[in-house]
C-alpha cells in the first residue's frame, strides 16, 4: 500500500464525519495520482484508494476540497490544469457501497453555450447523509470580468442535473 501521509503527497485534506469516519484526501504531483484513506470507527482501521491520475495535458493539481456528511458519506473534488484549460473532478464515498465513479463537475454538452468555460473559480460543494452532492462553482465569460454561478447536483444514483443560477458582477457579491 502507499503511505499517503509520507511527504510524497505533497497536499493533504482532512474530512470527517460526526460518526467518527474520516477521509484524507492527497496528490502526488510527481506521479499524477489522488489518494484517500478513509477511516472506519467499526475496525478502527484505515483503507487507502487510488482515486485517479491526471488526465492527458493536464500537468498538475490544485485546489482540493474534501467534504463530510454527519454519517460519513464524504465527496472530494480536485482540479486538474491543463494547456487547454482547466477541469474539476469528482467522487464521493459512501460506507454502504464505496467510491463512485469519477465524474466532471461542469458543462458536458458540447451545444451548451458553457462548454468551454472552466469551472475552476470559487467552488464550494457539500455531501448530505443520503449521499447526494450539490457543487457550485463561478464561471467567467471569456475574455470579460463578468461571473455566473452554477449549480451541479448529484443524487447518489448518480443521477446528476446542471443549473444556471445567477450573474455575479463582482467576487465581492459573494
Amino acid at each position: 500500500g502507499y503511505d499517503i501521509l509520507s511527504n510524497a503527497f505533497l497536499f493533504k485534506y482532512l474530512a470527517v464525519s460526526r460518526n467518527g469516519y474520516a477521509l484524507v484526501l492527497s496528490a502526488n504531483n510527481s506521479t499524477r495520482s489522488v489518494w484517500t484513506s478513509i477511516f472506519d470507527p467499526a475496525t478502527k482501521a484505515w483503507t487507502s484508494a487510488f482515486l485517479n491520475k491526471a488526465q492527458n495535458g493536464s500537468y498538475y493539481f490544485s485546489d482540493f476540497k474534501a467534504v463530510a456528511s454527519d454519517n460519513g458519506h464524504f465527496a472530494v473534488s480536485w482540479q486538474e490544469d491543463q494547456n487547454s484549460g482547466n477541469s474539476r473532478w469528482v467522487r464521493a464515498w459512501s460506507p454502504e457501497t464505496g467510491w463512485s465513479s469519477v465524474f466532471k463537475a461542469g458543462y458536458l454538452d458540447s451545444s451548451s453555450p458553457y462548454y468551454s468555460h472552466s469551472t475552476i473559480y470559487y467552488h464550494a460543494m457539500d455531501i448530505n447523509n443520503h449521499g447526494g452532492m450539490a457543487i457550485t462553482w463561478l464561471l467567467r465569460e471569456n475574455g470579460s470580468s463578468n461571473y455566473a454561478v452554477h449549480l451541479l447536483t448529484r443524487k447518489a444514483s448518480g443521477e446528476q442535473s446542471i443549473h444556471y443560477v445567477a450573474d455575479v458582477t463582482s467576487t465581492a457579491d459573494l
